[in-house]
């Protein structure tokens, strides 16, 4: 399952679950707004956007045009 982590009002953040949701792929939101811990955890990997995204085997994929990339890639492989 993703990870995507987000924040209140980012519109980015909505693209990329949008995208996610099409391509039928499950992901958990983590919303930084509302865990500290969270937000120190992007902070401490010095991530300072949203959305930040990690694939099913916990691979950073980064944000949302990274996320469009590897899409791209994943399906010129299929």
């Amino acid at each position: 399952m993703f990870k995507i982590y987000t924040k209140n009002n980012c519109g980015w953040c909505e693209r990329a679950k949008n995208i996610l949701d099409e391509n039928n792929i499950m992901y958990k939101v983590i919303n930084i707004d509302e865990s500290f811990e969270d937000k120190m955890v992007l902070k401490a990997l010095r991530l300072k956007t949203v959305p930040q995204i990690w694939d099913d085997l916990d691979t950073h994929l980064g944000g949302y045009e990274n996320l469009i990339k590897w899409l791209g890639e994943r399906n010129e492989k299929n």
